[in-house]
């Protein structure tokens, strides 16, 4: 949880960030919803065939 912590710190001091109040467990929370939300997302993506699909910055992981 430190490692959480400290990354959160990080990204508070970065000035466009927008949530001031985030703590390591809280940003755990919300990188493990993001997962979830993609693999939902690729669940889909593999089901529909022929269907270019839109990507945004949230679906998209290099």
């Amino acid at each position: 949880m430190d490692a959480l912590n400290d990354c959160a710190k990080t990204i508070c001091d970065v000035p466009e960030f927008e949530r001031p109040n985030i703590d390591g467990k809280k940003s755990q929370q919300r990188f493990n919803i993001l997962i979830e939300q993609h693999r939902e997302y690729n669940k889909t993506s593999q089901r529909a065939s022929g269907i270019d699909q839109e990507e945004d910055e949230k679906s998209y992981f290099t």
